[in-house]
């Protein structure tokens, strides 16, 4: 039985000329599936803890994800996250 795939909700993205960066909440372990998705795709991506971040929902703990690609074009092609959220 194949188990249905969990959504993934990005918290922030910002993109650069060769480079992105998107936000999670480390508690939804989103960011490690975000990662893998990305390096399954020959991403090179570095994942790394914020710390916690005051929100307007309160203090979140969160967790940064960076895509470093060596052109513009990849980091264009670069599948968005399912859900966009802002907390």
């Amino acid at each position: 039985m194949k188990m249905k795939r969990k959504a993934v909700t990005c918290y922030g993205r910002v993109i650069g000329r060769d480079w992105c960066q998107e936000w999670y909440e480390t508690a939804s372990r989103d960011a490690a599936v975000r990662a893998r998705q990305l390096r399954e795709r020959g991403y090179s991506v570095v994942v790394s803890p914020m710390g916690h971040q005051v929100t307007g929902a309160g203090s979140v703990r969160m967790t940064l994800v960076s895509v470093m690609q060596a052109t513009r074009e990849a980091v264009e092609a670069m599948p968005r996250p399912d859900h966009e959220a802002r907390l």
